[in-house]
């Protein structure tokens, strides 16, 4: 368990409970959205039986799922230490048993939520992933392959998945939370599976068996979007949560992306190229990934690609101006400082650096780490990581409009 206490207590404590999937199964990886959502139906229900007026939300993470529940605690509310009890009376919401259709129909609800949540702005980058990451690493996994195995699963399929995801100890942030509130959700950690029959948990994260990812190179994709759209995408093998080139790699993207960024001066230079343009990394417990996205005119393809390739030979090349470097310095900050001002971001990141075996101090460390990032680090990190080969990868996959992605995680500047 992590706490996060930052200063002076709040009306609002948040506890985000996190189920690794570092050892799960494909498949479990696949429907752990959906086990997770009927958690979280489950959880509200359990809360208002007790009178508690709570927010619970299902969290979807490449390399976790689980629960986030924010409560108003002291003399306005139930306080977070109640919040053990709600999820275990509710371990297994989905029962192998045909009981009664009520269970049909709060699975239909469940499917229809999680369905719902699983949109993402990150689309069309499923081609992106299945080169860097290959179809069988769960990093791989895309928006229309979990889309048609949640809409197909039944009560049933969920049993085992369900009994996958609580195999291993769960990893249990708070932030703001009373100290005797931390104590007493310590303490019903401390007991949980040690009823009988249950054997207790370790304190620490079993070793994991690693899916081995593919070698990963740039790979350029160009697809159409309609009869006057078209999609250049540029995916790069990005870096771990715990590298020490994450900061270098974040400095890289956001120097590139951005209005005042290198892509969108070099494609909208003179005339404009783009009707739109998108440039950011992610980060994961043993991977990431650097994508960069052109709408433009299907004529203009090569020319985007083109110019993209080029943007990269800069940055490789140093050729950049060191205005940029503090502007992007200045960006990347604001935007880890506005992620640590709410409670239910700063318990999820903390589940992911734990799970990444990342100590917490390392989240509000960010803003340092990134100030000592030079100009010629920047450069070097693009020429091992981001530059596309001579002569590129470039691919052609043609699509129906509706593949996105489903790993969303850690973005560059958090």
């Amino acid at each position: 368990m992590i706490a996060d206490r930052g200063g002076a207590q709040r009306a609002l404590e948040t506890l985000t409970l996190a189920l690794p999937l570092v050892s799960a199964g494909r498949d479990t990886a696949l429907v752990a959205p959906l086990a997770t959502a009927g958690w979280a139906r489950a959880v509200t229900a359990a809360a208002r039986r007790a009178g508690a007026e709570v927010r619970v939300e299902p969290v979807l993470s490449a390399d976790f799922v689980g629960l986030t529940v924010e409560c108003v605690g002291g003399r306005h509310g139930m306080p977070v230490r109640a919040v053990p009890d709600w999820i275990a009376a509710v371990a297994e919401p989905w029962r192998n048993e045909p009981r009664e259709q009520a269970d049909e129909a709060a699975l239909r609800d469940a499917k229809r939520a999680c369905l719902a949540g699983l949109t993402t702005d990150e689309r069309w980058s499923s081609g992106v992933l299945r080169a860097l990451f290959g179809p069988h690493h769960r990093y791989g996994l895309v928006h229309d392959e979990r889309v048609a195995r949640i809409a197909g699963c039944e009560a049933e399929d969920l049993r085992p998945v369900t009994r996958d995801l609580l195999t291993g100890p769960p990893v249990v942030a708070l932030s703001l939370a009373d100290p005797a509130d931390e104590e007493a959700v310590r303490d019903a950690l401390a007991t949980a599976g040690r009823h009988p029959g249950q054997p207790g948990h370790p304190g620490v994260l079993p070793a994991a068996p690693r899916s081995p990812l593919p070698g990963q190179r740039p790979v350029a994709l160009s697809l159409p979007g309609g009869r006057d759209t078209a999609y250049h995408l540029l995916g790069t093998p990005g870096v771990s949560l715990g590298s020490p080139d994450k900061f270098a790699v974040h400095m890289a993207w956001a120097m590139l992306g951005g209005r005042e960024g290198m892509f969108g001066r070099r494609l909208r230079e003179g005339r404009a190229l783009t009707y739109s343009l998108a440039a950011f990394s992610r980060e994961f417990a043993e991977a990431g990934y650097g994508v960069c996205m052109a709408v433009c005119r299907p004529g203009a393809l090569r020319e985007v690609a083109d110019r993209t390739a080029a943007v990269l030979g800069d940055l490789a090349e140093g050729r950049f101006e060191r205005a940029l470097v503090a502007s992007a310095k200045e960006r990347l900050v604001i935007q880890n400082h506005r992620a640590l001002q709410s409670g239910r971001d700063v318990t999820r990141r903390l589940c992911g650096y734990e799970i990444a075996g990342l100590p917490a101090a390392d989240l509000v460390a960010y803003a340092d780490r990134i100030g000592r990032v030079t100009g010629e680090q920047v450069r070097d990190v693009a020429r091992r990581r981001l530059c596309i080969d001579e002569g590129g990868d470039e691919q052609g996959e043609r699509t129906d409009g509706t593949t996105g992605v489903a790993v969303p995680g850690q973005e560059h500047g958090r």
